[in-house]
């Protein structure tokens, strides 16, 4: 595991990293959330050892990849103050007051509408949908999917594919305000059940945490920012600037504005006279241009 102040990073798994509670268990290659040896109706959830405190505005980033064998109920990440072992089969496990999750669900239980989709929850109520998409290519076949889900501090957007390449647009996202956990210590987690068969369900490595909105694979150039709703790098406005080590892009401080590549911040009278003298250059270069053509 590598980290810094704000960002966690696992290629493998060590136990003492993690806590696992009912049906789970912990192994260098995987986090197994339930198996095809925990018996129906048996819920199971593994969260990070520690706490993690999370910025103001509220922002998180985390990816992750994830198998499930034929026959699982599906499983939630959420992330919040308090956690406890929900319960078992469609409640897939999840609990916890002032948390969000994200489940990926793959039976279709009362009340639901769809036996394959994705969906955003809160509160640790398994049936209080906030948003949910339908997805035509099963979840449990024992294939691996790559995960992004990311808060920028007002929307939450889930993005997956089987390919591990980030998709652009957001599979599914939704308005969300989440300032009651903006500088709070809070916790993150996998949880899943079993319903009237076993079933596997792993994480599996990388798993990448940050308390601010990260992109993980490099993210954009300085002077650009990622921007969550189109996937893309956008140029920071003529008042910001990003230096290359954040994110997103940082105010100038009063009386500055960012130079022309958005890495810094300048005077704006010297800005001024920097625009200046490239007009009176390209004049210049462009009027004796014109008179050596007349000759």
């Amino acid at each position: 595991m590598t980290e810094s102040p704000s960002q966690y990073t696992f290629e493998t798994f060590p136990s003492n990293s993690f806590v696992a509670k009912g049906a789970s268990t912990i192994n260098q290659q995987s986090l197994s959330l339930v198996s095809t040896t925990t018996s129906p109706y048996t819920a199971g959830i593994i969260r990070f050892s520690n706490s993690i405190l999370l910025s103001k505005p509220t922002t998180f980033s985390i990816s992750f990849n994830f198998k499930m064998s034929p026959g699982s109920e599906g499983f939630v990440f959420s992330i919040g103050k308090t956690f406890g072992l929900g319960g078992s089969s469609g409640a897939l496990g999840y609990s916890g007051k002032d948390s969000i999750g994200v489940k990926f669900d793959t039976t279709q239980s009362p009340g639901e509408l769809h036996n394959n989709y994705v969906g955003f929850l809160k509160n640790g109520e398994p049936g209080n949908l906030i948003a949910s998409f339908e997805e035509v290519n099963r979840f449990d076949q024992n294939e691996i999917w790559y995960v992004w889900i990311d808060y920028d501090g007002s929307g939450l957007y889930l993005r997956y594919s089987k390919l591990n390449e980030r998709p652009l647009e957001a599979i599914l996202y939704t308005h969300l305000n989440l300032t009651y956990l903006a500088n709070e210590n809070v916790y993150y987690q996998f949880s899943s059940a079993t319903g009237s068969i076993s079933s596997l369900v792993e994480i599996l490595p990388p798993l990448n945490f940050a308390n601010t909105a990260e992109t993980f694979d490099g993210g954009c150039s300085p002077g650009e920012y990622y921007n969550f709703v189109t996937g893309t790098c956008s140029k920071c406005s003529s008042d910001s600037y990003n230096p290359g080590n954040s994110p997103c892009c940082l105010n100038c401080p009063s009386g500055l504005v960012s130079t022309e590549d958005r890495t810094s911040c300048t005077g704006k009278i010297f800005f001024f006279i920097l625009i200046f003298i490239f007009v009176f250059v390209f004049f210049f270069c462009f009027f004796f241009f014109f008179l050596e053509t007349s000759k």
